[in-house]
């Protein structure tokens, strides 16, 4: 047993927090793996297909993008959508 004070090392309430009840770190995991997800399907010649600002897009492994439909209801965020109730 030591004299002296005995050093605690502080950890930040944010990094105590589960990874996966955080909204942020969920959303930052979400568009890591959706990036790898459309970067391996490219590579393996498959069919690609996103929404962005309203409008369907399907984007082929040669590189042409389609538009399949122009106007549709928006996504919802992961806040809104783990925090209905």
């Amino acid at each position: 047993m030591s004299h002296g004070k005995a050093k605690i090392k502080r950890v930040r309430l944010r990094q105590r927090k589960d990874p996966l009840d955080n909204l942020e770190t969920l959303n930052r995991l979400g568009r890591i793996a959706s990036r790898n997800a459309r970067k391996r399907a490219l590579e393996n010649g498959a069919v690609v297909t996103y929404a962005k600002k309203g409008i369907t897009y399907q984007l082929n492994a040669d590189g042409i993008v389609k538009i399949i439909k122009k106007e549709h209801k928006a996504f919802p965020t992961i806040e809104e959508d783990l925090c209905q109730g």
